[in-house]
């Protein structure tokens, strides 16, 4: 989508991590103290590759193959730095009853098939053809 579109789409990602998965929230707080060093999609890209390894040890294995600053990134998950901006993106999906991922709006309106590129694309046309 960005490289179809560039900068006439804007994606914000938000964390919604579901609670069956017991590593969710410590792997989207990794994926936030990631962002700070510039490798959000790279962290991101990592642990969904690996869903089954989002442990701490192996949250601490990818922040080092992606050559993060590991003083930063212990530092920001051993103090819960971004605990409640994870825990605010919660509640925000609450609020337009997100139920599991991925889930995903354009400007307001949720995408009845947020895996489907081809979908996605014929409701950004339509919204920049308004």
């Amino acid at each position: 989508i960005k490289k179809k579109y560039g900068d006439k789409v804007r994606i914000i990602f938000r964390q919604f991590p579901l609670s069956f998965h017991k590593q969710a929230h410590l792997a989207a707080q990794a994926s936030l103290a990631a962002k700070e060093q510039g490798k959000f999609w790279e962290m991101h890209d990592k642990m969904f590759a690996n869903q089954r390894a989002l442990q701490r040890a192996d949250l601490d294995k990818y922040a080092a193959e992606l050559k993060l600053d590991m003083k930063k990134f212990k530092a920001a998950l051993d103090s819960g730095k971004y605990k409640a901006a994870v825990d605010a993106d919660m509640k925000l999906g609450g609020t337009v009853a997100v139920q599991g991922t991925p889930t995903m709006f354009l400007n307001g309106k949720r995408v009845a098939n947020a895996a489907d590129p081809k979908a996605i694309g014929a409701m950004i046309d339509a919204e920049l053809a308004k």
